[in-house]
């Protein structure tokens, strides 16, 4: 205390607002840190799996297409039918491959790039009858590309085809939730911490204030 007492008054502010301003220092880089540790996990979020889910929904609705336009196609019974559905298979076809390439360059989570070749794997084995499919009916035989659309092969492959893209869409879907269950506790701890640093900055400059009213 007798070291304090001795201090000039300028010395002894310049001190305790030293202190003041060290503590404001440290509260504003815990909070710019947990903001940008913040900013990251939402930016993935938002740059990356909701636009993958998106894209992966948009392979699932593509597939449907196709498959729905094929069996169109064999009920038709003139040619503006034939070449309506027959568009419509292909615009899915341009939307499937869109999409499929599109997402294959937003691949980032654990165990992703497996699902994405799992799926296109499936995708490539359904589309192989599928093709097949389309010869027999272009070539005038309906009976034939009925059986391979309806058969048990193709209907597997198209079920496999389905159940590799929900598995990716599962994953995706998992992995965001984390992520955002993450940016929650950053949020959480941040404004802890923030608290914490406020109580003691304020605490600090009463008993400075204080002491030095005491002492001057």
């Amino acid at each position: 205390m007798s070291i304090l007492r001795d201090l000039r008054i300028s010395r002894k502010l310049g001190y305790s607002f030293s202190i003041v301003c060290l503590l404001t220092a440290i509260l504003g880089t815990a909070s710019l840190l947990g903001f940008l540790n913040i900013k990251t996990v939402v930016d993935n979020i938002v740059g990356n799996s909701i636009p993958s889910i998106k894209t992966i929904y948009n392979i699932r609705i593509a597939l449907s297409d196709i498959r729905r336009a094929e069996g169109y196609l064999l009920f038709c019974q003139d040619s503006e039918c034939t070449q309506y559905y027959s568009q419509k298979r292909q615009s899915a076809l341009e939307s499937y491959r869109k999409n499929i390439d599109a997402y294959g360059a937003m691949i980032s989570y654990p165990g992703e790039r497996e699902q994405y070749e799992a799926m296109r794997s499936n995708v490539e084995n359904y589309l192989t009858f599928d093709n097949r499919e389309q010869e027999l009916f272009n070539a005038g035989k309906k009976a034939e590309a009925e059986q391979i659309l309806v058969g048990p092969d193709m209907f597997k492959a198209y079920v496999a085809t389905m159940g590799a893209a929900q598995a990716d869409l599962d994953l995706n879907s998992h992995a965001s939730s984390e992520e955002g269950d993450h940016a929650t506790s950053l949020i959480h701890k941040l404004v802890v911490v923030a608290a914490v640093l406020v109580l003691v900055t304020i605490l600090l400059s009463a008993i400075v204030g204080l002491t030095l009213t005491r002492m001057i």
